[in-house]
């Protein structure tokens, strides 16, 4: 088999105006995965200091679980609203 090292004629060539969106799509994509990784990483910091949170507080096991639940979970649900408004103005 013979193979051809000729490069298509029809390669990406992208209109300054295509490359700006493309560009832009980009950037909100890498701003929401750094977004992500934030709310991910808020997540599990309490997580890796509820030891020194339960002696600085004095806080019995039951206390300390429920602040890393039930606490966060309705904090988490009330806020999402009116962020999310936010966000989206």
């Amino acid at each position: 088999m013979k193979t051809s090292n000729k490069t298509s004629s029809s390669t990406n060539s992208f209109t300054d105006e295509e490359h700006l969106e493309l560009t832009k799509a980009w950037f909100l994509a890498g701003l929401l995965m750094l977004a992500y990784t934030l709310s991910f990483l808020d997540r599990q910091v309490i997580a890796l200091l509820i030891t020194p949170i339960k002696v600085s507080f004095d806080l019995t096991d039951a206390q300390a679980s429920l602040l890393m639940g039930p606490a966060f979970a309705v904090s988490y649900t009330i806020m999402g609203v009116p962020l999310g408004w936010v966000a989206d103005r």
